[in-house]
């Protein structure tokens, strides 16, 4: 991902039964992002969620994410268990390396 051009950043917080699905789509939706990340080729994101936070919901997350990218593109994912937060989970993601227009 390095030189790859602009970069984009996009958050996402949710809360609820669905807060992992939400918060991808928050984060995906988030007006930092004026790109949509379909055209990204590389993507990093962070999930953030207290002990309730299981495998299950971050795949979750990374399906709506994965979903929406080329297929070609580099994604890296952490997750990480923050014991203060309770009930809701936060998306960090940046996008880069946007295909022009003409290249899609």
């Amino acid at each position: 991902m390095a030189n790859a051009g602009s970069s984009l950043m996009g958050i996402g917080t949710a809360t609820g039964k669905t807060r992992a699905r939400d918060a991808a789509l928050n984060a995906i939706q988030s007006p930092l992002l004026d790109l949509g990340i379909e055209r990204a080729t590389g993507i990093v994101w962070n999930i953030t969620g207290g002990s309730h936070l299981t495998l299950f919901k971050v795949n979750t997350a990374a399906e709506v994410i994965y979903d929406l990218v080329d297929p070609t593109a580099n994604l890296i994912f952490g997750a990480v268990i923050d014991p203060s937060i309770s009930g809701q989970v936060s998306i960090t993601l940046i996008a880069t390396g946007f295909k022009r227009q003409e290249e899609t």
